[in-house]
């Protein structure tokens, strides 16, 4: 068993498909961990986000933000046995304009302490797949699949953060929030 297909539910697939996905790379590695313990791990690592905002104060505590952000997201995909196995690295990197309403808790001459809601529509920029295999000993790297995603991906947001005046007019802030 594999994938969820028996032997035989792999060889009408494999026989549907014209028998030529039989000798592919991924139809190796599932034809040679049939009938195995096949182990599969997914790790999703931290985003990372950058942002460059502006800030127009509505009262002396409460400021509306938006900007700019540039997001990367990373995942590592591995699945199979000791015997034949695949792993696949995805990258996607987003582009934002962020809307949040900025509430002051601590608000000192060189530091600001806040609270931050609010949300953002962000477009994938850019997005790669690469897949690598390895049967019987033998590795085989795959080329990179670039792709892109059409529609506009919203989100709301809220987070707790920290700035440190630099100059006038200029903050160096931290930010850590969740996002849905």
């Amino acid at each position: 068993n594999y994938g969820g297909f028996a032997y035989s539910d792999a060889s009408r697939f494999f026989v549907a498909n014209g028998g030529d996905d039989l000798f592919s790379p991924v139809g190796s590695v599932m034809l040679s961990n049939l009938n195995r313990e096949v182990m599969t791990e997914v790790n999703h690592h931290q985003p990372l986000r950058y942002a460059i905002e502006a800030e127009y104060m509505l009262t002396e505590r409460l400021g509306i933000a938006s900007g700019l952000t540039y997001t990367r997201l990373v995942s590592d995909m591995s699945s199979g046995s000791s015997n034949a196995a695949y792993s696949t690295r995805q990258k996607i990197d987003y582009i934002g304009i962020p809307l949040s309403l900025n509430c002051y808790l601590l608000d000192s001459r060189r530091f600001n302490l806040y609270i931050s809601g609010g949300g953002t529509g962000e477009k994938a920029v850019s997005g790669t797949s690469v897949t690598s295999y390895e049967y019987e000993g033998a590795g085989q790297a795959g080329s990179p699949y670039r792709f892109k995603e059409k529609q506009i991906q919203w989100s709301v947001n809220a987070a707790l953060g920290a700035n440190l005046r630099l100059i006038e007019r200029v903050k160096l802030f931290v930010e850590p929030g969740i996002s849905y």
